[in-house]
This record gives structure tokens, C-alpha cells and sequence, in this order.
């Protein structure tokens, strides 16, 4: 760095020390959403999709699962829509591999509503609307710790009125280039208006 012009070089710390204090902000944000807490009359809980492999769930998706799952069953009049479409490499839809999933644990299919059209999250919200009756009822959203942030500010900038994460965990070996990833996705989020 020695060869840059001692201005270019102060422009350069600048931004260096910028983009660091940015980065630590947005990644304080993503654990303390991780944190927040849940209220005992959730109606409504969207579980949001994640690679199904074959027509089985992969560990991200089986924890919001089950965090969806444990919630459900110590709150009965809660109701489950399951969202995510199915990927090009996929089997079968993920809402469809996760509805099968809470059947198999015993939720009634009753409780349970698929929607089968969205590839990303913002779609997952919007899509998952449709089955809302009330927008001012308590919606949880279940996602892994690194996504909760996001998701909870999407659903809002969707008109979701009263909004929570339902926390799922991570692999601690993934965790970090997890986090990473959601920086520039929260970034993505904010430039083009959806956050």
C-alpha cells in the first residue's frame, strides 16, 4: 500500500473502515432477531422452504420444522403454512416434502396449508399471504437464526401487521459463511427497497 498516494490511501482506510463498521452492525442485528421472543397466541406459522433433496428435508429445513413442529403442538389453535416450490433438482415441492414431514409427526392435515409457487423468501411472504385471513393476526415465521432478521423485515415491508421468528439452529460449521451470506443478502435488501 506503500505505492498509493498518502489521499488515496486515507480514502481507502475510510472505506475499509466503513464497510467494517457496516458489516458488524447488520451482523449485531441478525443475531439479536435470532433472540427475540415468541408470544403464546401466534396464529398463523410459515415455515419457509429450503432445499428438499429427493423428497427428503435437509438439516435446515427439518430444524424449522421441528421448531414449527414443537410450537404447534403446545399451541393447538396455531396453523402451519408451509411454503417453498419445488427446485429443478427437486423431487417434489418443498412445501409438499414438509407438509409429509408434520404428518408423519402426527399434525392433522388440517392444520396444515401448502403453498407450492415460491423460489425465494420474499416470495415465500408474499405467496403465503393468501392463506392469512386476518393480516392483523400474530404471524410467526420459522427459519434459522441466521435468516430471521430478514424475514421479519420483508414480512413487514409486505403489510404483515404483528410478526415473529420462531428461531430454528444452525450446523456450527456452516454458521459463519451463513452469516456472511446474510450481510450481502440484507445489503441486496435494502438497495432494491424490499427491506
Amino acid at each position: 500500500m506503500q505505492w498509493m498516494p498518502s489521499g488515496v490511501r486515507s480514502m481507502f482506510d475510510f472505506a475499509v473502515l466503513v464497510l467494517a463498521v457496516l458489516f458488524l452492525t447488520v451482523e449485531a442485528k441478525l443475531i439479536l432477531a435470532a433472540r427475540g421472543r415468541i408470544p403464546k397466541d401466534v396464529r398463523y406459522i410459515i415455515v419457509l422452504g429450503a432445499q428438499v433433496r429427493g423428497k427428503r428435508v435437509t438439516d435446515s429445513l427439518k430444524r424449522r420444522l421441528d421448531v414449527s413442529y414443537e410450537y404447534a403442538v403446545d399451541h393447538p389453535d396455531a396453523v402451519l403454512i408451509v411454503s417453498g416450490g419445488q427446485g429443478k433438482d427437486e423431487e417434489v415441492s418443498e412445501a409438499s416434502a414438509m407438509k409429509e414431514y408434520l404428518l408423519e409427526r402426527g399434525i392433522s392435515s388440517d392444520r396444515i396449508y401448502m403453498e407450492e409457487c415460491s423460489s425465494s423468501t420474499y416470495e415465500n411472504l408474499k405467496n403465503s399471504k393468501e392463506f392469512i385471513e386476518d393480516m392483523e393476526a400474530k404471524v410467526g415465521i420459522a427459519t434459522n437464526d441466521f435468516h430471521v432478521f430478514r424475514a421479519i423485515h420483508l414480512a413487514k415491508k409486505l403489510g404483515y401487521k404483528s410478526v415473529f421468528g420462531i428461531c430454528a439452529g444452525t450446523k456450527a460449521v456452516l454458521k459463519p459463511n451463513y452469516m456472511v451470506r446474510e450481510f450481502f443478502a440484507v445489503c441486496k435488501g435494502v438497495l432494491i427497497g424490499k427491506l
